[in-house]
């Protein structure tokens, strides 16, 4: 989930073309306080968490968050090392 225009949300898409996976990844992307945002706010805030953007679904109702984690997480599952 990918919020415009927070610079942390472009740095996790920015690495994810760069490292040529992200058409592994299925981008929501939308505008602070729309209709997605707020659904997907409250999804995070059902799963306990405090919502923060960008974020991934891993799974059902599973949320991860903060683009460093994201991208360190995206880049071992490739085997990717994510300075190059």
């Amino acid at each position: 989930y990918l919020l415009r225009p927070c610079p942390f949300c472009l740095k996790l898409r920015i690495f994810l073309t760069e490292a040529g996976i992200a058409d592994n990844f299925r981008f929501i992307e939308f505008e602070s306080g729309d209709e997605t945002h707020e659904a997907i706010r409250n999804r995070m805030i059902e799963a306990g968490l405090k919502p923060s953007f960008p974020a991934a679904e891993l799974a059902e109702g599973r949320f991860a968050t903060e683009s460093d984690d994201l991208i360190a997480r995206f880049a071992s599952e490739a085997r990717l090392e994510p300075a190059t």
